[in-house]
């Protein structure tokens, strides 16, 4: 049985009193969704129910510094390892077991999410509208789109929404406003290795801010399966720890990053280019933040 089967009658109830149906069509307009947290106390139990013992927040030291720092006016980016659907909402449980300062870090987290999340299912929009999101629409859309007048106007259109998804984000990083985003694009699928790289569009994004720290997903309460969607996967009960690590410059890493493909390559490597090398930096960077046995 499916998440949507399972919990049907606490679906039911956080359905009667959502927005789901606000803003599920993606234009340069409404690019900035604001949290909708009415839902999150009927979420709680569930998310709880599944949780086991040890589960928690590691580093939680090297967030809220992260968080000083964008209070303080610098550009913050987390950049996190998605394994699940439920890996925002895990997030927000943790913190929120953690106290009401903890909460108001995370309501701090403004997550960079692509629109798919808004137009496949009303079940889907339902869990990811509880969270504060610039949606974009990712370059898989373009690729997607149908030859022909249709296809130009769809692809006109969605680069004026990321557009509009840049600017905002320039202006809440004057805001005090943290940043998430998948640097997949996508979560992870064992069936489909090319699903735990990271996107080289997404390298654009990273080069517009100057502090990042590095999110490990260690647990997964609701793992992706073959052929069906987040609302007919299965949850399952998991011990899950969010672990953060220590607040880096982004522009140290990328150089450091840029050296050794320098070195590599001139010792005859064959490799991607640059911004591509430079995002299989940074997910060797989250891999060994996941396999490490303490936070620093």
């Amino acid at each position: 049985m499916g998440l949507a089967d399972i919990f049907s009658e606490v679906i039911e109830k956080m359905l009667a009193q959502s927005q789901v149906q606000q803003d599920r069509v993606l234009t340069p307009d409404n690019v900035f969704q604001e949290k909708h947290d009415a839902n999150r106390t009927v979420m709680y139990p569930i998310v709880q129910k599944l949780l086991l013992e040890g589960s928690g927040i590691e580093g939680l030291d090297n967030l809220a510094k992260l968080g000083e720092i964008a209070g303080q006016g610098g550009s913050c980016l987390i950049l996190a390892e998605h394994l699940s659907n439920f890996d925002v909402p895990v997030f927000w449980t943790l913190m929120h077991a953690l106290g009401e300062e903890s909460e108001a870090l995370f309501d701090r987290i403004v997550f960079i999410a692509g629109r798919k999340l808004n137009e496949e299912s009303a079940v889907v929009k339902l869990f990811t509208e509880m969270f504060t999101r610039i949606v974009i629409s990712p370059k898989t859309f373009e690729d997607d789109l149908p030859d022909g007048d249709e296809g130009e106007r769809l692809k006109a259109e969605a680069q004026a929404i990321n557009m509009a998804a840049y600017r905002k984000i320039r202006e809440l990083k004057k805001a005090g406003r943290i940043f998430l985003v998948y640097p997949t694009g996508t979560r992870f699928r064992p069936w489909e290795p090319s699903t735990g790289r990271g996107l080289r569009e997404v390298e654009g994004y990273l080069r517009s801010f100057d502090n990042i720290c590095f999110m490990a997903c260690i647990g997964n309460l609701m793992p992706p399966e073959q052929g069906k969607e987040m609302a007919a996967e299965t949850p399952r009960r998991d011990r899950v720890v969010m672990r953060f690590g220590p607040v880096r410059s982004f522009e140290s890493f990328r150089s450091d990053a840029l050296k050794e493909y320098a070195m590599r390559s001139a010792s005859g490597e064959e490799l991607p280019d640059e911004k591509q090398f430079v995002m299989d930096c940074v997910m060797r960077e989250i891999a060994a933040l996941h396999s490490a046995e303490s936070v620093q």
